[in-house]
Parts: C-alpha cells; sequence; structure tokens
C-alpha cells in the first residue's frame, strides 16, 4: 500500500500506477480533490473535471465516472462522450453535444473512412449520442459526420 496523503491514507501501488496512467492524457501539473471516500473501501476523485473511482481493497481498480458530481455510472466514452447515458449526457446543451460528436467521429476516423460512413453501424456510444441529441431537438448538428 501506498501512503497517498492526497487522497486521506493508504492506497494499492497498482491502483496509484493505473490511475496516474489515466491521467496522462491530462497536463503535467494536476491537482487532485478528494470528492468522497466510503471508508477503506472506496474512493471517488476528481481532477481537471473528470472523475474516477478507485476501490482500495483491489488491485488495479480505477475507473472513470460521469463527471457530474455525485453520480455513479460510467461515462458513455471516457474522452469523447464524457457522461453517462443513463440521465446526464440527454441533459448536456446543443453546443456540448456537437462538440462530443465531432470527437466521437474523429475517433472512429478510421473506421468511417475504410468504408461509405453511412453504412458504418454506429455502435452503443453513437446510439446513444443521437439519442440524446434527438431529445434536445440537435440531431441535425450533433450527428456524426
Amino acid at each position: 500500500m501506498f501512503d497517498f496523503a492526497p487522497l486521506g491514507g493508504p492506497v494499492p501501488y497498482s491502483t496509484v500506477l493505473l490511475f496516474l496512467g489515466l491521467l496522462v492524457p491530462a497536463s503535467r501539473s494536476t491537482e487532485l480533490e478528494l470528492e468522497s471516500r466510503n471508508g477503506f473501501h472506496s474512493l471517488i476523485v476528481a481532477c481537471g473535471g473528470r472523475r474516477f473511482e478507485m476501490v482500495l481493497s483491489q488491485d488495479d481498480y480505477a475507473t472513470e465516472l460521469c463527471r457530474v458530481p455525485g453520480c455513479e455510472l460510467s461515462p458513455v466514452a471516457a474522452h469523447s462522450i464524457p457522461y453517462c447515458a443513463h440521465r446526464h449526457l440527454a441533459e448536456r446543451s446543443e453546443d456540448e453535444l456537437a462538440e462530443m460528436a465531432t470527437a466521437w467521429g474523429s475517433a472512429q476516423h478510421e473506421e468511417f473512412s475504410a468504408r461509405n460512413p453511412a453504412a458504418v453501424p454506429l455502435g452503443k456510444e453513437g446510439d446513444q449520442l443521437i439519442a440524446a441529441a434527438v431529445a434536445q431537438c440537435a440531431f441535425f448538428r450533433s450527428r456524426p459526420r
């Protein structure tokens, strides 16, 4: 166990390493905020707008959560669609949905470029993004291109 003072106590070495690996795309100077702690079982950490759950009783367990504080669900796609599909994705603004669609479409670029984009199935992430955009009446602006 590593005595990780910013998180208020011991954390398994492998969990700290996995967590730091998830933060690599962030920046060199990052501030951590302990959002909540469930004794020695788990904790939720916020960093640069992103949120992570770390289970302290199990090695190698750090997973990204929906960006809405207090939500314990996973995001649709951590890097491009960082909100849960259950509730918070559909609450995003038209501009946010358009940005997420662009980021998700860029991540899918290789698959889209190999075939006719209209023939490529959007998959679960694309379907959830489209459902949220339709709920906001933002389909035409948000649809993957």
